[in-house]
């Protein structure tokens, strides 16, 4: 009899207890038999460690000191999870709940293809019929990574396996070899965002495809989406955190080292010019 492969589930999480409670009780209830949880708590103050130990005391804990972000956070649990004889990593995120068969079909989906990295179709939780994400392409040279099926109806229009270029860190199956050859998220230079998109990149060049089965299904809250958040006229600081908070999709190292490594020569300079060029125009109107 063939021995089911172990899947350690990696969820981080900073505070924001009730999205996490929600997304261990979803894990719990999935008909995956050999399955491991870490949640890695990067400094949270709502007693999310205590309220684990509590509600789910067979959940793995890692603790930080609120400096991991999203990169350092998954690193940690996926060094663990290896340590631990793990076959496979699902990240999670602590906002995304998923289906009771989602951790099976993307499984079954990773033994038909054993060198790709497998996804899922992410749906808004809020409006269960609509995609939030189905993967993503490369266009250069703007504006980089696009994501597909964003606020679509589903009406079987992503059905079966499809090859894309890229999943996001939310339902996505990656084997142990994988992620030791390409030492998982950059983490240096793509703290929170981005650095998804950069692996499965990377996983591509070192022959790795990535994959969506829209067999397996997660839920997404989308009103908890980080960010920057800005309200009014954009102040000076407001301004300057577009560039070097962690927090912005657009912190100039990330982005920065993001279009350098994957886009093609010819590209680089209009990459530039057009991305920032238009985060400039958008600045001045705030």
């Amino acid at each position: 009899m063939t021995a089911i492969p172990k899947v350690s589930t990696i969820i981080p999480c900073f505070n924001d207890w009730e999205h996490t409670q929600l997304s261990l009780s979803a894990l719990k209830k999935s008909n995956y038999t050999n399955l491991s949880i870490i949640v890695v708590d990067d400094g949270s103050a709502d007693s999310t460690s205590s309220n684990i130990a509590r509600d789910f005391s067979d959940v793995q804990v890692i603790k930080g000191d609120g400096n991991l972000w999203w990169s350092g956070a998954m690193n940690i649990g996926i060094q663990t999870a290896i340590k631990n004889n793990t076959d496979y990593v699902l990240v999670l995120n602590n906002d995304v709940m998923v289906s009771i068969d989602t951790i099976s079909e993307l499984v079954l989906c990773a033994q038909s293809n054993p060198d790709a990295i497998i996804g899922s179709l992410v749906y808004d939780i809020k409006y269960p019929a609509t995609i939030w994400s189905a993967g993503g392409y490369l266009k250069w040279p703007w504006p980089g990574e696009i994501q597909n099926g964003v606020g679509e109806a589903d009406e079987g229009q992503y059905n079966g396996i499809r090859k894309v270029d890229w999943s996001p860190g939310m339902g996505t199956l990656i084997h142990r070899d994988i992620l030791v050859k390409l030492n998982s998220y950059d983490a240096c230079n793509m703290p929170q965002y981005i650095a998804d998109v950069d692996f499965c990149l990377r996983a591509g060049k070192a022959g790795h495809e990535t994959l969506i089965t829209s067999k397996s299904k997660i839920y997404n809250h989308l009103d908890n989406t980080g960010g920057l958040k800005k309200t009014g006229r954009m102040t000076w600081l407001q301004f300057k955190s577009i560039f070097n908070s962690f927090r912005s999709p657009e912190y100039f190292k990330a982005r920065s080292t993001f279009i350098l490594r994957h886009c093609p020569w010819y590209w680089l300079v209009p990459a530039f010019a057009i991305r920032y060029l238009r985060l400039m125009i958008y600045s001045i109107r705030a």
